[in-house]
């Protein structure tokens, strides 16, 4: 599924600037994998652990 980041923002309901940073975040942890066209996840046990928590 294609989303730009201010789709994935809306979706989950923070500004674009929160977006970009947690998935920066997330990308230096080797979470997920971005580029210009999207984003892939490596790691979605460790996803799942995060999802878990609190921001």
């Amino acid at each position: 599924m294609a989303l730009s980041r201010q789709e994935l923002a809306d979706l989950t309901g923070t500004t674009i600037e929160t977006c970009i940073r947690i998935m920066s975040r997330w990308s230096k942890d080797n979470v997920l994998l971005t580029d210009k066209n999207g984003f892939v996840i490596l790691d979605s046990s460790a996803l799942e652990t995060l999802a878990e928590q609190d921001y």
